[in-house]
């Protein structure tokens, strides 16, 4: 019978210890994009199917997910293509993963200059720029978990990439 006042008492501290927890921060950091590589997935005359690949850093103790992609391409100044898309993935906890948006990019309207880079698999400067609509679920205390406020985090990226197939 010695049993149960122990039991009371380890129940007691576990429910104290939950209380104690610290509170989650009111809104979840934002991630950074970096770009990886731009790869070509189909080649034709008029269009190209391009798949920008974005690694993405989530800062945050608890996972965020993707769930919207909005986003614009171009190099030296001329625009290239853009694109939407949904639920892209969910980034783990204080973790990184990788995210593929593709793109197709109509030739009828860029210099042939830009469709010999694209094409030879040259180096192109790029500007990809745009907006993920981010969900985030924070530990609220032992038992439950309080969803964030959903909210805009925006990437504007510029460098030099290899275009590959």
């Amino acid at each position: 019978m010695k049993t149960r006042p122990l039991l009371l008492i380890f129940a007691s501290l576990a429910a104290l210890s939950c209380r104690n927890l610290p509170s989650a921060p009111e809104r979840a950091l934002e991630p950074s994009f970096k770009i990886v590589d731009i790869v070509i997935l189909q080649n034709s005359l008029v269009n190209t199917r391009l798949k920008v690949r974005m690694h993405i850093e989530n800062p945050n103790a608890f996972p965020l997910e993707l769930s919207a992609f909005s986003y614009e391409l171009r190099s030296n100044g001329s625009y290239w293509a853009d694109g939407k898309e949904k639920q892209i993935r969910t980034v783990p906890p204080k973790s990184a993963a990788l995210a593929d948006l593709v793109l197709v990019m109509n030739f009828t309207s860029q210099s042939r200059a830009l469709l010999d880079k694209v094409i030879g698999q040259s180096l192109v400067e790029y500007h990809f720029f745009g907006s993920a609509q981010i969900n985030a679920v924070k530990p609220y205390n032992c038992e439950h978990e309080l969803p964030a406020e959903p909210f805009t985090a925006y990437f504007d990226l510029q460098g030099v990439s290899e275009v590959r197939q």
